[in-house]
């Protein structure tokens, strides 16, 4: 699906604007006009602004020098680079444009919910868009055999997404 959009100066602004559509077309379901077409540009933008979407980003890019160590239960909760993967400097700095650019949206964000590990709440921290709780609620598939397996992964993450806001 393809989304159009003006041009924004905000570094991060047009990066933050095609996640934000690209997850919200996971759904099946684009924002749509009332003539049934795909909002796009302001139309968009507007649409978001009036909030009642549930908004899923993925960790910003990591350090691939590292790697995940996950031996047991809770592995995934370090914050040392030698043992888990951490953002890179250039995710930490897309991190914090992001949520730039989402501020200068005026899109509103309630509750911000985080995967434990360091690099996604590392993420939603730099985006400084509020408090960051961390839920086992949305999980990297790598340690779903900790959490009831894939299915039971999926579906928490679908439970979630799906709860109206």
């Amino acid at each position: 699906m393809a989304y159009y959009l003006p041009d924004q100066s905000a570094p991060g602004l047009r990066h933050a604007v095609m996640v934000c559509l690209a997850l919200l077309s996971l759904g099946g379901s684009p924002l749509l006009a009332a003539d049934s077409s795909p909002l796009t540009g302001a139309a968009l933008v507007d649409a978001l602004r009036e909030g009642g979407y549930s908004l899923y980003f993925r960790h910003e890019a990591t350090d691939w020098s590292q790697s995940d160590r996950v031996a047991k239960a809770e592995d995934w909760l370090s914050c040392d680079g030698s043992r888990i993967r951490q953002l890179s400097a250039a995710g930490r700095e897309r991190a914090a444009a992001t949520g730039e650019a989402i501020r200068s949206l005026g899109i509103p964000v309630g509750k911000i919910l985080a995967s434990p590990y360091c690099r996604t709440l590392d993420t939603a921290r730099l985006m400084n868009l509020g408090p960051v709780q961390a839920s086992t609620a949305v999980v990297n598939l790598r340690v779903a055999e900790y959490f009831g397996g894939r299915s039971a992964v999926v579906a928490s993450a679908q439970a979630l997404l799906a709860t109206p806001r």
